[in-house]
């Protein structure tokens, strides 16, 4: 089933539009100074709801972070994946 058969199949339009506007105006920014450890920032530009600027804003204020952006339609999906199709992380580790 693709995402957007599932989407529609799973709620009504009114609830999904309800969903998005509360996930739009979500901010948990005031949260990201708390992250005292080296962190991956993973984010995925073919992500149509998030733009990767967050992603690249928050990787900014992490002190020792990277940031890594992937370019592949099935990372991150609710869709699953075929063993074949399954990508790591880089292993290499995070450091300050």
């Amino acid at each position: 089933m693709r995402f957007a058969e599932w989407i529609r199949a799973s709620c009504s339009p009114e609830a999904y539009r309800a969903c998005y506007v509360a996930l739009e105006r979500y901010d948990a920014s005031h949260h990201v100074g708390c992250v005292a450890a080296p962190a991956l920032v993973i984010h995925n530009l073919r992500n149509r709801w998030v733009r990767a600027a967050l992603g690249q804003r928050i990787a900014a204020s992490i002190p020792g972070s990277r940031l890594l952006l992937v370019d592949d339609r099935e990372f991150a999906t609710l869709a699953p994946r075929s063993p074949s199709s399954s990508r790591e992380a880089p292993r290499e580790p995070l450091r300050r």
